[in-house]
């Protein structure tokens, strides 16, 4: 049962994708190497070039600018997110798209609780907010362009969680109780240094005459 649920939502997670990023793109995935293993050879199948951080949070080493780049833990893993961002903008062009992932908190603690996780594991996988990631975020130059939520109901329940997914779809009001959110960010555009400045002055004049 947890084996489909797990599959269940790898494949949303996936569908997400897919919807956002289009085929033929360059792609920086930074993701476990569990996530990775599953979800790499389906992105790469759409003509898509991957190329895989080292971690999560780790991006010594890569070289070059990406149309899209998946944070698929967002900012969690590392112990400085702000120097993390700081180094992310050296892989993105204009025109790139960072995806940010995450689930809701009090879906995450639910799902350990019936996993018998114990309380000391739950609390060092504590997840960023979606809140929090926005503004860690936007403090480090990038501006929010798009944002999602998925699932709500993340188990698969013998067909049941798919059919009640469908039904939630119609009802906006329902997002914040999903399990899973995506937001999408670009580089912060800054001022156009080719834009030519111009003053205008108005003068008003009368007739001496008068």
């Amino acid at each position: 049962m947890l084996s489909d649920n797990c599959a269940y939502q790898r494949a949303a997670v996936l569908g997400a994708f897919s919807f956002i990023v289009p085929p033929g793109q360059t792609i920086l995935y930074a993701g476990s190497e569990v996530d990775a293993a599953a979800e790499l050879p389906t992105l790469a199948a759409r003509k898509t070039t991957v190329l895989r951080a080292p971690n999560a949070v780790d991006l010594d080493g890569i070289e070059g600018e990406f149309d899209y780049v998946i944070l698929r833990q967002g900012l969690d893993g590392g112990a400085d997110p702000a120097a993390f961002l700081a180094r992310l903008r050296a892989v993105c062009a204009p025109q790139t798209r960072i995806i940010v992932c995450g689930r809701n908190g009090a879906w995450s603690a639910l799902l350990a609780l019936l996993r018998r996780t114990p309380p000391q594991s739950r609390a060092s996988a504590a997840r960023r907010s979606v809140n929090d990631t926005h503004r860690s975020m936007t403090a480090a130059g990038f501006e929010l362009t798009r944002s999602r939520r998925a699932m709500l109901c993340p188990a698969y329940a013998l067909g049941l969680g798919p059919a009640i997914n469908c039904v939630a779809m119609w009802f906006p009001f329902l997002g914040p109780l999903k399990s899973h959110w995506f937001q999408v960010y670009r580089p912060t555009p800054g001022p156009d240094p080719s834009a030519n400045e111009s003053l205008t002055v108005c003068l008003v004049c009368r007739d001496e005459r008068d």
